[in-house]
Parts: C-alpha cells; sequence; structure tokens
C-alpha cells in the first residue's frame, strides 16, 4: 500500500547533520510517510550514517555529483505517496510538521500546497530569529501568486506540502540550475495556477551555516539573478509580469544586502544597496511594491536616502496609520514595543514621510478648492 507522504531528502557530503535531519522526520506525530534519501556521490562518512538507519529509510546513492536539481527530480520518480513534501539534509522538522500541513490539505481539497512558518538556526542549532508569518504574504498570493513569488521568493521548501498531481503538469526542478531551483519550482506552480495557502504554525527550523546559499551573499546574489533572467525572458510569461522586473531586481539586491549586513559584509551591503536604488528610477510607480521595498529598507542601515525616495509613493493612509500606533506606543509608554517594531533608525525616515504626505494632501484640498 502506498504511503500518503513522500519525503524527498537529497544529500551531499552532510554527514554532521544528516542524522539529525533524518531523526526529526521519524519523531513525527503523522506516521504514513516514506523517506527517499538520494545521496548525490558523498565522499565523507554520510553513507555510513544512512546505513544505520537500515529499512526505515530509503537510499538512493548517485555514482557522480549531479547538483539539487536531479537529486530531488530522481527521488520524485521513486516516491509513491500522493502528497510531496522535501526536506534539504541540513534542516529539522518539529514533530507537528506532517500532522499540521496533512490535516490541511485533507481540510482543503481545492489547495495544491500548503506552507507554514518556520524559525532559523545556526550551525550549531542555535535560534538566530524567530518564526516569520507566511499569512503577510496570503492576500498578494490570492490576488495573483505569480507576481508575487515573481517580486521575491517567500517560501521554503522545508516548510511546504505539496500535492503530487503538480509536479505531472509543471515537471520536477530545473537541472540547468545549480541554485535558486526552489524559486524556480514555486514561479512554475505559480504560473499553471495552482492554489497555495500560507499558515503560521512554525513547523520547522531552517539552519544557515557558511555552507548554505544563504551564509554565502555573493553565491546568493548569483544564482537569483540567474533565475530573474529565465524568468523575464519567458515571452509567454511577459504579459503576467509587466511591470515587476526593476521590483524583482531590486528586491534580490536588498535581500542580499540584508544577509551581507547579517554575515558583518558592511562593504558588500552597501554595494548591493546602491545597486538596487539605481534601479529605482526606471521602477514603474506602484504603491503595493513600493511599500514592500520600504519595508525591506527599514532592516537596513545608511539606507535613509533610499528611503525618502520610496516613502513618498507610499500610500498616505499607511504612513499615517504607522504614525498614529508610533503616537499611541509612546503615551502608554511602550518604548520596548516602539523600539522593536519601528527601530529607532527609521522614526526619522516615518516622521519625514508623513509631513511629505501631510504637504501632498493639503495641496491636493487648495487645489480643490481653487476649481
Amino acid at each position: 500500500m502506498s504511503p500518503t507522504v513522500s519525503i524527498i531528502i537529497p544529500t551531499y557530503n552532510r554527514a554532521q547533520f544528516i542524522g539529525q535531519t533524518i531523526d526529526s522526520v521519524l519523531a513525527q506525530t503523522f506516521t504514513d510517510y516514506e523517506i527517499i534519501v538520494v545521496d548525490d556521490a558523498s565522499t565523507d562518512d554520510t553513507a555510513q550514517v544512512l546505513a544505520g538507519y537500515g529499512d526505515r529509510i530509503r537510499v538512493i546513492t548517485l555514482e557522480t555529483n549531479t547538483g539539487p536539481s536531479l537529486t530531488r527530480n530522481t527521488a520524485l520518480q521513486e516516491a509513491r505517496g500522493e502528497l510531496i513534501a522535501f526536506l534539504d539534509s541540513d534542516d529539522l522538522w518539529y514533530p507537528i510538521m506532517l500532522a499540521t500541513t496533512v490535516a490541511h490539505l485533507k481540510k482543503n481539497p481545492a489547495t495544491d500546497m500548503v506552507g507554514a512558518a518556520w524559525d532559523v538556526i545556526d550551525e550549531s542549532g542555535q535560534p538566530i530569529r524567530p518564526a516569520n508569518k507566511p499569512s503577510n504574504f496570503q492576500p498578494a498570493v490570492q490576488a495573483d501568486f505569480l507576481r508575487a513569488i515573481a517580486v521575491g521568493n517567500f517560501l521554503l521548501p522545508l516548510s511546504l506540502l505539496i500535492r503530487r498531481k503538480c509536479f505531472d503538469c509543471c515537471g520536477g526542478f530545473d537541472p540547468t540550475l545549480r541554485a535558486s531551483v526552489d524559486w524556480d519550482l514555486f514561479v512554475r506552480l505559480a504560473a499553471h495556477n495552482h492554489k497555495l495557502d500560507l499558515i503560521d504554525v512554525p513547523v520547522a527550523r531552517y539552519r544557515r551555516h557558511r555552507a548554505s546559499i544563504t551564509g554565502d551573499p555573493q553565491r546568493m546574489e548569483q544564482a537569483s539573478r540567474q533565475l530573474l533572467e529565465k524568468l523575464f525572458s519567458n515571452e509567454a510569461l511577459a504579459p503576467r509580469l509587466a511591470g515587476l522586473k526593476e521590483y524583482a531586481y531590486m528586491k534580490m539586491y536588498l535581500a542580499v544586502a540584508k544577509f551581507c549586513h547579517e554575515a558583518g559584509l558592511e562593504t558588500e551591503r552597501r554595494n548591493f544597496v546602491q545597486m538596487a536604488e539605481r534601479l529605482y528610477p526606471k521602477a514603474p510607480k506602484n504603491k503595493e511594491l513600493n511599500l514592500r521595498l520600504l519595508s525591506a529598507l527599514f532592516l537596513l542601515p545608511e539606507t535613509e536616502h533610499f528611503r525618502r525616495i520610496v516613502i513618498t509613493s507610499v500610500p498616505e493612509q499607511v504612513l499615517f496609520y504607522y504614525w498614529r500606533r508610533g503616537k499611541q506606543l509612546l503615551r502608554d509608554k511602550q518604548f520596548k514595543i516602539m523600539y522593536e517594531r519601528l527601530k529607532l533608525r527609521n522614526v526619522l525616515s516615518l516622521a519625514l514621510g508623513v509631513r511629505d504626505a501631510f504637504w501632498r494632501r493639503l495641496r491636493r484640498q487648495k487645489e480643490v478648492e481653487q476649481k
């Protein structure tokens, strides 16, 4: 009898982490699954670690290193489950991962895939930051999944559960890409109009270390650029992606700048911010995307000039909401919350933005009165 879920774990020289990864799967409260591990010609002790699990896992060993796409595609061909989950060999699941996501898909038969929240940990397993809130992207996904994911990847495979039928129409992972293969898959799933639900339950722990792509900002930028070049050269998708190219590149540069900042690479961080700022004059005016840019800029130091430019295109009601919220926090003496949510370096930019919005509104009122 076929299992409900096929769990695909590609690995290459991860003897240090692969045991923890498999143990986190074996600890699941939902147990109707199979584990398929594809060893991409590891040269360390990965094979010995895998052998210790016996028949609890299926191991496919490749003779030559093929990269992340072909290893996952190999496992997809062998998978027997109607639902597919992916877990990299250095990441971990909480015991509720499968129970949570399987229940959601059973309750929502029209949904093709569900994504949950994840925590970020360092190489030793210590927390770097708490779980994100995927549901923040749900309105954009419901409006247009393709346009939402084209501007920036907000999903990770480790917290997703996908129906097998999705791969029948959009194929597997692109073997011509050595990185950003997940983002590329999500774009194609969106292009085929598959329905995604996002929930805020933390189900996984994403490990960031130097060997991972997010631990190497330069490699991350190269991979993201390759994906964006492929995406925006697709003539069939051009009408659906109109007006997004500059924003997609700006968001990518700011995302890489954020990782540079976290890695202490301040010179590289400034360079990527400058690359994003140079693109802004070419971008069509879009209030929603400008707000997303502003959110990214608030996470980076020394971006006051760029913020001032972007903030003039943010809806006035949004600026005034944050201003009123800040004043309320001050009245309630909630200084800690205000610092955590706004950050002191952003208060000046916000104040200037509110001032500009106020004068724009005043000028419009005078123009109406004169007419």
